[in-house]
Order: structure tokens, then sequence, then C-alpha cells
């Protein structure tokens, strides 16, 4: 937590460790009555494969926008020394590829008048640049969003873990459709103990990103 706060001190609240006020490379630097408060710690090798890596998630010192904030931490002999810092999320799946350097699986969603829309993204850090690669779109209307055609419709994600052979992961998406009916009056009123489907999906790394395994072409189809 030093390298991460600088010169703020370092306390808790709630049992989550935080920096007493907003460090340099945030929005909100010199604020003193925000908490900059830890919600992750990810170890791995995400800029290099020879050095020892750890991405640090916070909140509470950035813009609405984008609350979020990682601290990419490389270990130089006994201490920590801070390489960068990009926009982030919580929670994310991080999966070491082949290549020996980890990634991020992480969902990026928004809801906005009732319409949902989600992104399932690989996020990667090589050469302490952050890039992120689209997998898998979401979306629904069950927030009591427009009804195109008269149909409610709902995607969520309801796990994500890593394949067994450590190489590529797996995420499940609970799918819901079914006709607005008589006498409601928005989506929000669905009844979502209707027509249900269980979507699994199996991405691998082909060298360069994870990509849908060919054994799930056909369920991608059924989520589109």
């Amino acid at each position: 937590m030093r390298a991460v706060c600088e010169d703020s001190a370092g306390s808790t609240f709630d049992d989550r460790l935080q920096c007493d006020g907003c460090p340099s490379y945030t929005a909100d630097y010199g604020q003193t009555a925000y908490r900059y408060q830890l919600w992750a710690i990810y170890v791995g090798h995400f800029s290099r494969k020879d050095s020892d890596e750890l991405l640090v998630v916070l909140g509470g010192c950035e813009d609405a926008h984008s609350p979020m904030g990682a601290v990419l931490l490389t270990r130089e002999g006994a201490a920590w020394k801070n390489s960068g810092y990009f926009e982030a999320g919580d929670p994310c799946l991080p999966v070491r590829a082949p290549d020996g350097f980890d990634r991020l699986i992480c969902e990026v969603d928004d809801m906005h008048f009732g319409n949902y829309v989600g992104v399932l993204e690989a996020r990667s850090f090589k050469n302490n640049a952050p890039y992120a690669e689209p997998l898998l779109h979401l979306s629904g209307n069950l927030g009591g969003g427009d009804a195109p055609g008269g149909r409610c419709y709902g995607q969520g994600i309801t796990s994500l873990e890593k394949l067994p052979s450590g190489a590529g992961f797996t995420v499940t998406i609970k799918q819901t459709s079914g006709p607005l009916p008589e006498g409601v009056d928005s989506c929000a009123d669905y009844d979502n103990g209707g027509p249900q489907q269980t979507i699994v999906l199996n991405f691998r790394f082909d060298g360069d990103d994870f990509v849908l395994a060919p054994e799930s072409e056909a369920d991608m189809k059924r989520l589109q």
C-alpha cells in the first residue's frame, strides 16, 4: 500500500485497506476527503515475464464514469514500483495464456433507461500499455426498457471459470426471452420464471488472444 498511496497515509475503513487521500495519478489528486479503497489484487506476469507483478484495483478517486483504477506494481528487489495506472473494474478472472502473460477476463456492463448492455473482454498489459479485446456482447430490457416486437429478453453471466487445461476459460450465460404479457406495461414486470436457456461457451488461446472454441459456435448463434 505504500507504493500505491504515495505520500498519503494508509489506514483501514470497514475492514478495507485504503489511502487517506487521492494519489497523484488519479483524477481527484489532492482531495483528502475521499478514500481510495482496495478492492482486489491480481498476481501474475502482466507486462513482463521476468518479474513478479501485481495489479491492484482501487476505487474512490475517479469520476463517476470510471470509478475504478488499477495500479501495476513490479517487484524490484524487496520493493514494489508503480509501473503504470489503468482504468479497471472488478471482478475479473485472471488467466495465464501459453505465451506466459496473464490476461484479465472482465465483464463491463451498463444500464440506461431500463436497457442493459454487457461486454466480456480480455485485458492485456504488455509493455505497460492496456489493451481490451471484446469477446462477447450481452443485452436485455428487463429493467423496463423498450419491448421491440412486444418481447422481453435478458442475458446475464452466471459463472466464469478457467478451463481444466488452463489454456482458456468457460463462461455460463442465462438467457430469458418471451412476449410482453397482456396488461403489463413494462418489461420490468415480466415474469422472470418464463422460458430460459443456459448457454455455456468455451474460449481458448490462439497465440494472440482468446477466441471462441469451435465446439461453442452453435451455442454462440443461440445467444446471438
